[in-house]
């Protein structure tokens, strides 16, 4: 499997791993646990601009995973890193490279979607300030200052989404999803904003923080992990094509709240 792409004559990090043989997240299935809501209420909320994540979230926010197959944990601490803001605590920058370096066994060979999330969960995710976007190995950074960072910054909550009506819902009521998308020759070529469909099982990951009502049908507000250079400016919209493949094989997540530092975990 090829973790790595030319698109746009730029040599682009991929790295999402299909899961292990025999293996089951072990998150709770949204559906659940969580009520979903109706596609009326849905495209009520998708047409608010209140529920579109760039306005919450500007281009400063955009990482750039460079040259290495981390988009698993950049999308992770991305998410994560938008989570406490939600919860109204102070912005902290969470480290993509940090996670990749605890679930990629010690090379850049991919990681497993599944794998970011349980790690959010049970080990948190240091700082930027400690780890840079490039040290994806643990011998890279001080890792014991790093771990001890990490604890105070966890994924609280999560759920496992599978299927159309939890994505939306879960993006409705607030809380980010880490997906996996298939990044082919059309992934890059966006209109209106909306990335092309690419068909495959998923080679990418990414995470969505909205959404938006486009040509008569709900999309995401989804960013990339390739800078401010690729897309518009670091981001694209999804339709549920993007995710009709890829959600069967991936253990896609919501992140509803955090622990933290500051203040302890809330939920409502």
């Amino acid at each position: 499997m090829s973790f790595f792409a030319t698109i746009d004559g730029k040599r682009r990090g991929l790295g999402l791993l299909p899961p292990k043989a025999g293996t089951v997240c072990d998150l709770p299935v949204f559906g659940d646990t969580v009520e979903t809501l109706d596609k009326s209420t849905l495209k009520r909320i998708a047409q608010s601009p209140t529920s579109v994540g760039r306005t919450l979230f500007d281009s400063s926010f955009i990482r750039n995973q460079g040259q290495y197959g981390s988009c698993n944990g950049f999308a992770g601490a991305a998410a994560l890193t938008r989570a406490r803001i939600r919860r109204g605590l102070k912005r902290r920058n969470l480290s993509g490279a940090y996670l990749y370096s605890l679930i990629n066994g010690g090379r850049d060979n991919g990681s497993h979607l599944s794998a970011g999330m349980r790690t959010l969960a049970e080990r948190g995710c240091a700082t930027e300030a400690l780890v840079a976007w490039n040290q994806i190995y643990p011998h890279k950074y001080d890792k014991a200052q790093a771990n001890r960072q990490a604890a105070k910054f966890k994924a609280f909550e999560c759920y496992r989404v599978t299927n159309e009506a939890e994505l939306w819902t879960a993006l409705a009521l607030g809380w980010d999803v880490v997906v996996a998308v298939h990044v082919g020759s059309r992934f890059s070529k966006l209109r209106n904003g909306v990335a092309g469909v690419d068909s495959g099982r998923g080679n990418h990951a990414v995470s969505c923080d909205g959404l938006l009502y486009v040509n008569g049908e709900i999309v995401a507000d989804a960013y990339n992990s390739w800078g401010t250079g690729w897309g518009d400016r670091g981001r694209m919209l999804l339709r549920w094509s993007h995710f009709r493949q890829t959600i069967g094989i991936h253990s896609f997540y919501a992140i509803r709240s955090t622990t933290d530092d500051e203040r302890p975990p809330a939920v409502r």
